[in-house]
């Protein structure tokens, strides 16, 4: 990893840590980021928390958190959401309504 992919890194991760997450706290919730493919320019993300299965989380995701991490970053083309959202206990999420 050359030092510019190491810079990136470090601001992407204190960029979450100190930006976005402080926001998603107030509803009890946070991301942590899963992957960084640098040669593609995908980051991949983890909710956790409130976030997890919430109905909202796309939403939060696509307009909120994706726009700002690549408003941030040039380097970024695409965040993708890879939060098993029927995994925790949260109340919001209510399944597949139609299975």
């Amino acid at each position: 990893m050359s030092t510019k992919d190491s810079n990136f890194k470090d601001k992407l991760l204190s960029f979450v840590k100190d930006d976005i997450n402080p926001s998603l706290a107030g509803h009890g919730g946070w991301i942590e980021v899963y992957s960084i493919k640098e040669d593609t320019g995908v980051i991949e993300l983890r909710m956790g928390g409130g976030c997890q299965g919430c109905g909202a989380s796309a939403a939060t995701l696509q307009h909120g958190i994706r726009t700002a991490l690549m408003d941030e970053f040039t380097e970024i083309n695409e965040v993708l959401d890879v939060t098993d959202h029927g995994a925790g206990e949260n109340p919001f999420y209510m399944g597949n309504p139609f299975k």
